[in-house]
């Protein structure tokens, strides 16, 4: 009996996805889980190899100003991260 073809290519894969959140004093946390930034950074230096694809959901309180985004912005581009979507929430107008 022979045996089944096999193939050298790789099936496509499904980005593993994470969720960074930040509130509106800079706090942030990793899948729901309070982290520090050097907390962070370990994470990411963990995930972020060649042979995995990773999505990453950044969601910022709509006060979170830019000086306190651009910090975790720079470490997200230190760590080599390459699909980042970035979600804000829409302050309440009261007019």
């Amino acid at each position: 009996m022979s045996c089944p073809p096999t193939s050298e290519t790789q099936a496509p894969t499904t980005p593993l996805e994470f969720e960074i959140l930040m509130d509106a004093e800079g706090s942030i946390a990793f899948n729901n889980q309070a982290i520090t930034y050097d907390g962070l950074r370990s994470e990411l230096e963990v995930l972020n190899t060649p042979d995995v694809q990773i999505s990453l959901a950044l969601k910022i309180d709509a006060d979170v100003t830019a000086e306190t985004l651009k910090p975790l912005l720079k470490l997200l581009s230190d760590s080599g991260m390459q699909q980042i979507t970035l979600y804000t929430r829409q302050t309440s107008s009261n007019s």
